[in-house]
């Protein structure tokens, strides 16, 4: 995988493992970048995947991809990111049908912010 930058359709640069990180880590979390997000969590480099872990805006199959992920630093950043542990809570509990309702109020407590 190699991630490129393009301006102006006219000039493109492939980024090295380094200059990918900075430009991942520079993006805004926004929803709207959230598929670009999505794919850098398959980059080679370990520091990319750990920048994309921080973001907020991950579809539940990154944060999967990354909370399962072979380097430490990467899953550790993912348990540093409040967001992505509500999301992958609400998607356990909603896998294994456990939405009753007090079960469902308890949650929403735990991760009401």
């Amino acid at each position: 995988m190699k991630i490129t930058l393009t301006i102006n359709s006219a000039h493109s640069v492939d980024l090295n493992h380094s200059q990918a990180t900075y430009a991942i880590a520079d993006l805004k979390d926004d929803l709207a970048l959230a598929d670009l997000y999505a794919e850098a969590a398959s980059h080679p480099s370990s520091e990319v995947r750990c920048v994309v872990a921080t973001k907020k805006c991950l579809p539940i199959y990154a944060l999967e991809k990354l909370a399962n992920d072979l380097h430490l630093d990467v899953v550790r950043e993912v348990a540093k990111n409040s967001s992505a542990l509500k999301s992958l809570v609400l998607h356990q509990f909603h896998c294994e049908d456990f939405f009753n309702a007090a079960e469902f109020r308890f949650l929403k407590l735990l991760t009401h912010t």
